[in-house]
C-alpha cells in the first residue's frame, strides 16, 4: 500500500507518466511542427508574390515616370501613384523630391524681386527693382545742378530757388491774379517773419512785419516786383525793384540798405540772451513788442521788475515810461538804467542796440 500511495503522488507531480501519455505528447509535438512548417511555406509564398508585384510595378511605372517628367517641365502636377499599396520606398522618395521641387518653384515665383538682387550683386548688373530709384536719383541730380545758361536769365539774380521763395506784404494788397501767378511760379506766403525771403512794402514804417522780418535780411521790394514777375511768368531780379523811401529814412534816422547789411552780420541775434522787463503803462502793444524782440533772439517779460530780480544779472533791462515812475524809481536809485520802447524799436530798425543814447532813456530819471 505505501508503494501505491507514493506512486499516485508521483503521478500527480508529473514525475511519473502513464503508458499512453508519452504517445499523446509526441503526437501533439508533431502537430505543432507541421503547423509551423505550413506558416513558413505561406510566408515564403507571400514574399515571392510581393517581389513579383514590385517588379511588375516598376516596369509599368518607368514610362509613366518619364512622361510625368516631361509634363513637369511645363507645369507642376500631383502624382496619383502615391496611394498605390505596391509602390516601393524609392518611388515615394522620388515623388517627395518632385513635390519639393514644385514648391521651390512657387517660392521662387513669389520672391522674384529678391532673387535678381542676389544675382546682380554677383554679376554687377543693376537690379530691376532699383532701376526706377536710380532714375529718380538722376532726375534729382539734374534738378539740383545749376544750368550755366541760368546766369543769363532774369531770375538768376535771386539767390534762392523759386520754390523756396516766401513773401510777405505790409501796407500792400496784392490782387488775386498776381497771387495766383506767384503761386504757379512756386512762391508761397510766409506764415511768420522768420521765413520771409521777400518783403513787399509800400513805404518804410515801424510795423510788426517789417521790424520782425528785417532780422533775416530779406529783399525789401515794392509791389512792382510782384506784378512784373507775374506778368513775365518768371521771377525778376529783386535788386531792380528796391524800396526807396528817403523821407522815412530821414524820419527814423537810418539807411535801409545799411540795416540789411547789419542784419546779415547779426543773423537774427541782435537781442540774443537778453531779457526786457516791460512795465504796464508803456505806450505800445505788448504783443507786438514781444514778437519783435523774439524775432531777434530776446525775451520780453511783463511781470513787475524788482531790485532782487535784476540784481547781479547781466543783459536784464527795464522798459518803462514816466507814468510808471513808482515802479522804476527804486530801481533807478540802485543804478539800473531805465529805457523807453525806442531802444527796442529803433534797435530793430537800425539793427544796432544803442544803450548809451540819451534819446532811449526815460526823461527826468
Amino acid at each position: 500500500m505505501p508503494d501505491l500511495v507514493n506512486f499516485q503522488k508521483e503521478m500527480r507531480r508529473g514525475a511519473v507518466r502513464g503508458a499512453g501519455e508519452d504517445e499523446v505528447s509526441r503526437s501533439k509535438g508533431k502537430g505543432k511542427e507541421k503547423e509551423q512548417e505550413k506558416e513558413k511555406d505561406a510566408s515564403a509564398s507571400r514574399g515571392k508574390e510581393r517581389e513579383a508585384s514590385n517588379s511588375t510595378g516598376k516596369s509599368k511605372e518607368a514610362p509613366a515616370a518619364q512622361g510625368s517628367k516631361a509634363k513637369s517641365r511645363k507645369r507642376p502636377s500631383n502624382d496619383t501613384d502615391e496611394d498605390n499599396a505596391g509602390s516601393s520606398q524609392e518611388d515615394r522618395s522620388h515623388k517627395k523630391h518632385k513635390t519639393g521641387a514644385s514648391n521651390g518653384k512657387d517660392a521662387a515665383e513669389s520672391d522674384k524681386e529678391a532673387v535678381p538682387q542676389k544675382d546682380n550683386r554677383k554679376t554687377g548688373r543693376p537690379a530691376a527693382g532699383h532701376k526706377r530709384q536710380d532714375s529718380k536719383r538722376r532726375i534729382s541730380d539734374v534738378r539740383g545742378q545749376k544750368d550755366p545758361d541760368d546766369d543769363e536769365s532774369p531770375s538768376s539774380a535771386t539767390p534762392s530757388l523759386s520754390r523756396s521763395i516766401r513773401f510777405m506784404t505790409t501796407g500792400v494788397q496784392l490782387s488775386d491774379d498776381v497771387l495766383k501767378a506767384l503761386t504757379k511760379l512756386g512762391a508761397k506766403t510766409a506764415s511768420k517773419p522768420s521765413e520771409c525771403t521777400h518783403l513787399i512794402v509800400k513805404r518804410l514804417g515801424r510795423t510788426e512785419k517789417l521790424l520782425s522780418a528785417i532780422a533775416v535780411a530779406p529783399y525789401v521790394v515794392t509791389e512792382k516786383w510782384a506784378t512784373a514777375s507775374a506778368a513775365a511768368k518768371q521771377y525778376l531780379p529783386p535788386e531792380k525793384y528796391p524800396l526807396i523811401d528817403p523821407e522815412n529814412e530821414k524820419r527814423y534816422g537810418f539807411k535801409l540798405q545799411e540795416s540789411l547789411d547789419r542784419a546779415k552780420a547779426n543773423q537774427g541775434q541782435l537781442y540774443a540772451d537778453m531779457v526786457f522787463y516791460v512795465t504796464p503803462k508803456v505806450p505800445i502793444d505788448k504783443k507786438l513788442l514781444k514778437n519783435v524782440v523774439a524775432a531777434h533772439g530776446g525775451q520780453v517779460r511783463t511781470q513787475t521788475p524788482t531790485v532782487r530780480a535784476l540784481g547781479g544779472k547781466e543783459n536784464h533791462y527795464v522798459i518803462s515810461c514816466e507814468d510808471d515812475a513808482s515802479i522804476w524809481r527804486p530801481l533807478a536809485q540802485t543804478g539800473h538804467p531805465i529805457y523807453t520802447q525806442e531802444l527796442l524799436l529803433t534797435g530793430a530798425l537800425t539793427q544796432e542796440l544803442d544803450l548809451d543814447n540819451p534819446a532811449h532813456r526815460v526823461p527826468d530819471m
